[in-house]
């Protein structure tokens, strides 16, 4: 069976009808049509699969901010709290990746089901946190901030969250990350 996603920037999403045990499979696990992909998770499709970056479905749930996948994936017990904290290819975990695209949903929901909120990225050494500010995501940095972020992490450059919202102009989060005991002094590789 092939389905065809209604936006063509999204793949192509094939199912063989039966895989060696005899269970519907997922070939891309990604598909734009919101009730299809439901429909996948409830019915037992394989969501444990990854794509080309080592992304699983979560990792795309969570960059496109669908609270109702995130949700029934969690719940369905398909992720236990090491899944949830899964890296892909970029060592971004499903919370990293909420936090970057300001999917303050999905983040609220990841942390309540026990995503480590000071988890680091493998290349960058980026906390949820880091990134936020990195992309001048303002509601999601002060939530995370709200819930017990750690401000002085630093990435491998040595910023901290506050450097990168500062380079960013962006005044609202340098006020709540000092708010919340960012160093005003911390230097970075830069100085």
């Amino acid at each position: 069976f092939i389905l065809m996603a209604n936006n063509v920037e999204n793949p192509i999403t094939q199912i063989s009808p039966f895989n060696d045990k005899n269970k519907a499979e997922l070939t891309s696990m990604y598909d734009a049509n919101k009730p299809i992909q439901l429909l996948k998770i409830k019915n037992g499709f394989e969501t444990q699969k990854n794509n080309s970056m080592n992304s699983f479905l979560l990792h795309q749930a969570a960059i496109e901010g669908l609270i109702d996948q995130v949700k029934l994936l969690i719940k369905k017990s398909y992720y236990n709290i090491e899944e949830i904290d899964r890296i892909n290819l970029q060592g971004c975990t499903p919370l990293h990746l909420a936090s970057r695209f300001n999917r303050l949903k999905v983040v609220e929901y990841l942390l309540e089901n026990g995503s480590q909120i000071n988890k680091t990225t493998e290349e960058e050494n980026n906390t949820p946190l880091l990134l936020a500010a990195k992309y001048n995501m303002t509601d999601t940095a002060k939530f995370l901030c709200e819930h017990g972020a750690d401000v002085r992490i630093k990435n491998i450059h040595g910023s901290t969250a506050l450097h990168l919202a500062a380079s960013k102009g962006n005044i609202e989060i340098c006020y709540t990350l000092i708010q919340h005991g960012s160093d005003i002094n911390a230097t970075d590789s830069r100085n």
